[in-house]
């Protein structure tokens, strides 16, 4: 795809990642140069495209698809480093959330097994009778 090649609407949208909505957005507010097909769609060239994002800096900018590097050289989006900060922490509580939650559960199926095995041994007549119904009993309730 060269630079100066028409694009529809749909085409743009795929290739900045935004919506096709957004590309009518911005060409109705005049942000992007735009042409009209035979069939009256509307058509805006790569190099617009691609000169409008590089405007909108590194903090609004998509990647724009389809282009080679030589073609456009648009900044990557770089997090900023309180971001990164505030990511990592909603990460470290999450995988410790996690490990609370298996600890929690490895825990709950320990003593799922414990009641499984008292009520074999009560059914099978390995207990102590009365008394060890009222144990196992005691401690669902």
């Amino acid at each position: 795809m060269t630079v100066s090649e028409s694009l529809s609407v749909s085409q743009a949208a795929k290739r900045a990642a935004v919506s096709p909505s957004t590309i009518r957005r911005w060409i109705d507010s005049g942000a992007i140069k735009h042409s009209t097909s035979p069939e009256g769609w509307r058509l805006v060239t790569m190099q617009d495209l691609m000169g409008y994002l590089a405007q909108q800096g590194p903090e609004t900018h998509r990647t724009v698809r389809g282009a080679s590097a030589r073609e456009v050289s648009l900044p990557s989006m770089a997090p900023s480093s309180d971001a990164l900060k505030i990511a990592l922490e909603a990460l470290s509580r999450e995988r410790q959330i996690n490990d609370e939650l298996r600890s929690h559960v490895r825990s709950l199926e320990q003593e799922r097994g414990q009641h499984i095995a008292e009520m074999r041994a009560l059914l099978s007549g390995k207990s102590e009778g009365l008394l060890s119904l009222k144990k196992f009993f005691g401690k669902i309730l």
